[in-house]
């Protein structure tokens, strides 16, 4: 989603009724994708060997859980800062 497109939503709305799932927005680029796609085929291979099988679902359900805090601390970092940003902007 571009800066025009995001300016056009009516965000108070979207909040209001749950809408605003930013969480579930994913980059498009063709490197995210070439990344993605290549990740999906790890997993898939390692899954299919039953001794690695365990030790993988382990790994990425700890990897998904740290990935999380750590996208929750930068969305509050990035508020907090635009958010001052905003502030100081208006004090001049």
């Amino acid at each position: 989603m571009d800066l025009k497109q995001m300016l056009d939503e009516d965000w108070i709305h979207n909040i209001y009724y749950g809408e605003a799932l930013l969480a579930e927005k994913m980059p498009e680029t063709k490197e995210y994708k070439r990344v993605t796609k290549k990740l999906n085929s790890v997993y898939t291979l390692l899954l299919k060997e039953e001794e690695l099988k365990e030790i993988m679902l382990t790994l990425n359900e700890n990897l998904l859980i740290k990935e999380g805090i750590e996208a929750e601390f930068e969305f509050k970092l990035g508020f907090k800062t635009a958010i001052c940003l905003i502030m100081q902007g208006l004090e001049k």
